[in-house]
């Protein structure tokens, strides 16, 4: 877990108001902490690879002519996105 109080306390030390604080990203956080470069983009297409967002054989985005495919939601899923659930047919 980050320490996002220790890290909140140094931005606003800084001068760096809250909402500008929530807005960073973190390569821009880490520049400003003065802890080092972001990640790179291979390092970013081996952490995709290794923890995709959707599974195996999921289709998202349809294309040629295709409907978007969605993996199997558990229950609490459509009330938490605040939609239905129902099927489509």
């Amino acid at each position: 877990m980050l320490p996002w109080s220790a890290m909140l306390r140094a931005a606003l030390t800084a001068g760096i108001a809250p909402e500008a604080f929530w807005r960073l990203s973190v390569r821009e956080w880490r520049w400003l902490a003065g802890g080092g470069d972001g990640m790179d983009r291979g390092r970013l297409a081996a952490l995709m690879g290794a923890y995709p967002d959707c599974p195996p054989g999921a289709h998202f985005g349809g294309s040629r002519g295709q409907e978007p495919q969605a993996p199997d939601m558990p229950p609490w899923a459509p009330a938490f996105a605040g939609v239905s659930g129902e099927k489509e047919n």
